[in-house]
């Protein structure tokens, strides 16, 4: 149980990833974004969120191509529900909690990334 925040960190760092690679993915000037501070406000934000910031929730609202993937897949919507929980769950922060979660809990988070990797992934 020590190194379930741990696993919950790394695992969210992950995720992180893979939203991170859909985000440049949508937007190909990530790749190459130049001064940044000829950027419109809208992309600047953009930019923060793929560089600088750790919001999981915000990079989803940004990736609708993502959510529409997962209910096509999942007519359940199962799928986007975990991954909706999982960036709601998730902070950068978890490493510091003091709060120790249980390694049930790590591998309940560790096999929802599992399974949405699929369909994050290329």
């Amino acid at each position: 149980n020590e190194r379930a925040n741990g696993a919950i960190y790394l695992a969210g760092l992950a995720l992180e990833c893979l939203l991170k690679a859909r985000l440049i993915e949508r937007y190909r000037w990530l790749q190459s974004p130049g001064d940044v501070s000829i950027r419109s406000p809208s992309e600047k934000e953009i930019f923060g969120l793929c560089y600088r910031y750790h919001d999981l929730e915000r990079l989803l609202t940004l990736l609708p191509n993502v959510r529409e993937r997962l209910v096509e897949v999942d007519r359940t919507g199962r799928l986007l529900q975990s991954l909706q929980q999982m960036c709601g769950e998730w902070s950068i922060f978890v490493r510091y909690s003091p709060v120790s979660v249980t390694m049930q809990d790590a591998e309940r988070f560790l096999n929802k990334l599992k399974e949405l990797r699929k369909w994050l992934g290329h």
